[in-house]
């Protein structure tokens, strides 16, 4: 676990949440807990952020962001996640998710190595802490390189 003492996952997770609005909003609702989940490119992310969450920015990076929360009242959980990333051919992504927390919010971050124009299969298990068992999320996103 990690902790950070600054604003910088408050911003990242705005930015992942423009992102995520734009590709249609992310979230799933199951078992008494919401999951919402981003993912961006990494030039994305201002240079300070991605230096307090210790993210590499490049063209060819991607960032995932996981928050659970209780689905009653909106309360950060801390959760963990495993699962699958792999590309349209099936190739798989390395996936090694950190557990960030940020003023009380829990965050699982994760990033990956992407080419231009590479669409991803997100295959994951997100289990927040109380829940009886994994809640599964599941998409598909295209990442561009910046231009």
């Amino acid at each position: 676990m990690t902790r950070y003492r600054c604003t910088a996952m408050t911003l990242l997770l705005a930015i992942a949440g423009v992102c995520a609005a734009e590709n249609g909003g992310q979230s799933v609702v199951r078992d008494g807990f919401e999951i919402h989940y981003a993912a961006l490119g990494t030039m994305d992310i201002p240079a300070e952020t991605a230096r307090a969450v210790q993210v590499t920015r490049s063209a060819n990076r991607m960032l995932l962001v996981l928050n659970a929360q209780r689905a009653d009242d909106a309360a950060s959980v801390r959760a963990t996640a495993e699962g699958t990333v792999t590309n349209i051919v099936g190739q798989a992504k390395t996936f090694e998710p950190r557990v960030v927390e940020d003023n009380g919010v829990w965050y699982v971050l994760a990033d990956f190595r992407v080419s231009g124009g590479e669409r991803l299969r997100f295959d994951l298990a997100v289990t927040p802490e109380g829940a009886s068992a994994p809640i599964p999320v599941r998409f598909q996103q295209t990442f561009y390189p910046p231009r």
